[in-house]
């Protein structure tokens, strides 16, 4: 009896999973599944419950549903496009079956989308509106849809004008704007006259800048860093025409950035958000004058022609910057005339798609930057005084002439590697380096007297005539005399790195980051200085002088960094453990010599001859060699706790030191 009853559930069971499968059209599923059941007709009674089980826990088909995801950006900047309409319609009656829109960074998502064939339309106010044939079918889970891209369409609109006044300035939460529209500047003006007018910002006669008392470290456009932090690339090569508003706000450093961990070390930088109209191709800006100098020309041959030329070629897309800059120029002012000449090229490149969910993250990105500056000025001074004592009894009278040129010119080249082999990992290189040349010459001469000597002798020009009166009325009338000339020519090489490694594990702060740093500055400097002083009175005092000094120096330090950071409580408390250790090695070299004034050695200023036997001259009393060496381990153990007004730092250091000469 036992064994009938098994039988006839069998054959139930077979019944039944037929019958399910004949409403889903395959019948060989179920032909399969009655030879299994009948098969088990001749086993025993074990295996017939167990093979009675297996129809309810084996799945048959699919559930036929998927999410559906892509992306929509301009087709001519390649800029994420948010805010666009997304509509799902199922095809062939064009039923509308999902809507949405993209989010901030062009993303959008449409989940458990059935079996079907369908299009997709999506459209934004001024783009043409464009759809999408596509089917899912049983086996798809996910259905990427790739990059759309959308293109403008023009629209002629009659003629409207609108007026509004838009807010000089804006606060939202640490950052200040400057709406660049409210500000007045005269047409073809760069960067620097523009932000002379911003309320609360400030720039000194070295191009500094400074907002609210805070100095300014770099300038970035549209979030990417412009010719590292030489400022003055940007402000006077910039037109103020391309751009729309000027951010400024604290900045966070390159780990606290990737960790998610405030560390205190802000940098105050001024974003320039470029007009949306003017990242669609390449712009170019050049302005240039000359002319001669209106007024008295004091400066003689010195100053024939006053010019200044500037030009610039730039293209700022949202992958993609290159900007090229050069101007020139020469002014005279005061007692000297000066030119100078700025010659740069600045790039920056995102390569791969962007990291979905994570903003401005991709998998490799390029920057960095080459300029070279050079200037040179000419000045001269003369003046003539007269001194009296309080009593009038006595006077002196003294002319005095001086003149100086000077000239220098610098390489510098900044270049950042951002690199994301996947959304957990990311290293950061910044290599950097700077070569620069600088040379100057002085000649000066002042001569005493304690009459005038216009009314003594029929002078003319003093200082060029007064060596040619006799000795006697020199030593009657003649106070002193002084010669000086001055020669002085150097250089510097430096380069300096940075490498950083970090490793996300969770989301809310755990990392471990590497650290490395290196600088390395080697220098020489050579001067010559020859001077002649005589006393009319007292000539025993009478002083000639030829020197020489050479300087040469060389730096090097390097340090390095480990670090381990566990969130406490989703990231707003967590516990960093750091050890870091920092080598520094300093040698400066002065080498003094002293040339007798010897027939060798006479009009040695004209010629600024080296003997060979150079150690000879060696004045020991006036020259100088040190070495410093210094080592410093830090081991740190911190406890930070974030709050969206405040921080809060508690921690404790130990640090062995061992400074050497």
């Amino acid at each position: 009896m036992r064994k009938v009853i098994t039988i006839l559930t069998l054959l139930l069971t077979c019944f039944a999973v037929s019958f399910a499968q004949s409403n889903n059209n395959t019948q060989s599923n179920s032909a399969q599944t009655c030879s299994t059941a009948q098969s088990a007709q001749s086993s025993t009674n074990d295996k017939s419950e167990e093979t009675a089980k297996k129809p309810e826990e084996t799945k048959f088909t699919l559930d036929g549903r998927a999410n559906v995801n892509g992306r929509i950006v301009d087709g001519s900047t390649t800029e994420d496009m948010p805010q666009v309409t997304i509509q799902l319609f199922k095809m062939p009656d064009s039923l509308f079956v999902h809507g949405t829109v993209t989010d901030n960074e062009g993303w959008f998502n449409i989940k458990k989308v059935p079996v079907g064939e369908y299009f997709l339309r999506y459209s934004f106010m001024g783009y043409k509106t464009q759809d999408f044939d596509f089917k899912i079918i049983r086996e798809d889970r996910e259905r990427a849809m790739g990059v759309f891209r959308m293109y403008d369409e023009a629209i002629m609109l009659d003629e409207a004008v609108i007026e509004d006044a838009l807010p000089p300035t804006q606060i939202v939460e640490d950052t200040l704007m400057y709406n660049v529209s409210a500000f007045r500047v005269p047409e073809g003006s760069v960067l620097e006259e523009l932000i002379k007018r911003l309320p609360g910002v400030e720039v000194d006669d070295d191009g500094n800048i400074t907002v609210n008392g805070k100095t300014v470290s770099r300038i970035l456009v549209d979030g990417q860093e412009y010719f590292g932090n030489d400022r003055q690339m940007a402000t006077k090569n910039l037109p103020v025409n391309i751009i729309q508003r000027i951010k400024t706000y604290q900045r966070k450093s390159d780990l606290a950035r990737i960790t998610g961990i405030d560390d205190g070390e802000e940098e105050t930088v001024m974003d320039l958000q470029i007009k949306p109209n003017m990242r669609k191709g390449w712009l170019h800006n050049i302005n240039g004058g000359v002319g001669k100098p209106v007024g008295n020309n004091d400066y003689g041959e010195w100053l024939k022609y006053l010019y200044s030329g500037r030009y610039s070629l730039n293209r700022f897309q949202a992958d993609t910057q290159f900007s090229l800059n050069a101007n020139a120029q020469n002014s005279g002012r005061g007692s000297g005339v000066s030119n100078s000449v700025q010659l740069g090229v600045n790039f920056s490149k995102n390569i791969g798609e962007r990291y979905p969910r994570r903003r401005n993250e991709f998998p490799l990105v390029l920057g960095g930057n080459i300029r070279w500056n050079g200037s040179d000025s000419r000045s001269m001074n003369e003046s003539e005084s007269e001194t009296f004592t309080t009593d009038y009894t006595s006077a002196s009278f003294r002319n005095n002439r001086s003149n100086s040129s000077s000239g220098n010119g610098s390489v510098n080249g900044d270049m950042r590697m951002e690199w994301r082999p996947d959304t957990s990992i990311n290293i950061i290189f910044r290599p950097s380096f700077q070569i620069s040349r600088n040379h100057s010459n002085s000649t000066s001469g002042s001569v005493t007297f304690n009459t005038d000597p216009y009314l003594a002798t029929d002078m003319i020009d003093i200082l060029n005539e007064y060596r040619f009166l006799s000795q006697e009325i020199l030593d009657s009338i003649g106070v002193n005399s002084q010669i000086s000339s001055n020669h002085s020519e150097g250089g510097n090489n430096q380069l300096n790195g940075e490498l950083q490694f970090n490793k996300r594990f969770t989301d809310d702060g755990r990392n471990l980051t590497f650290r490395f740093t290196y600088a390395s500055t080697n220098g020489r400097s050579k001067s010559y200085s020859h001077s002649e002083q005589i006393y009319y009175q007292m000539h025993q005092r009478d002083t000639i002088m030829n020197r020489y000094n050479l300087s040469p120096t060389d730096n090097s330090n390097w340090s390095g960094r480990v670090m381990w950071s566990e969130p406490l409580d989703s990231g707003r408390r967590n516990l960093q453990i750091s050890y870091q250790v920092q080598v520094s090695n300093r040698t400066t070299n002065r080498e003094t010599y002293v040339f007798p004034s010897t027939l060798e050695f006479e009009n040695w200023d004209e010629t600024w001859y080296i003997p060979y036997e150079l150690e000879q001259y060696r004045d020991s009393t006036l020259s100088r060699t040190a070495t410093n060496v210094s080592r410093n381990h830090t081991f740190t153990l911190q406890y930070r706790h974030n709050t969206d007004k405040a921080n809060f730092n508690l921690g404790v250091n130990f640090m062995p030191q061992y400074t050497g000469m």
